[in-house]
């Protein structure tokens, strides 16, 4: 079965697939709750997000999620409980919003994530 919702064109590196905060007890943080999820903040990092953290499935961030929320809010982590129970993944409760008190909002979140994924870029390795 063809996937009709995936990207049409194809990358040629890997790219991120998000970042999770846990503790140095095998044990991570959920059903964190924080401010809601504002784009605006992470505007200046759409261009490079795009590149290095795409969404794999939606043709447009704006449009994931049955057009219910961004992709970028999806990987902070601000999406309702019944959008969760649809999706019925688990790292949906996650991501940015349980990252506190490292990274104190959206742009710090992402920022840290882009320079991980430069300073141990997988591509150049393979």
């Amino acid at each position: 079965m063809a996937c009709t919702l995936c990207r049409s064109n194809s990358l040629g590196e890997f790219t991120i697939h998000g970042l999770w905060p846990d503790y140095n007890d095998e044990t991570w943080p959920a059903c964190c709750s924080r401010s809601h999820f504002e784009e605006k903040e992470i505007s200046s990092l759409v261009d490079t997000l795009k590149k290095y953290w795409p969404s794999l499935s939606c043709s447009s961030t704006s449009t994931c999620y049955g057009g219910k929320g961004s992709f970028w809010a999806h990987e902070w982590g601000n999406i309702s409980n019944s959008q969760m129970l649809i999706q019925l993944s688990a790292s949906s409760e996650k991501h940015g919003t349980c990252s506190s008190p490292v990274f104190r909002d959206e742009h710090e979140y992402f920022l840290a994530t882009i320079n991980l994924y430069s300073k141990y870029n997988v591509t150049s390795f393979v």
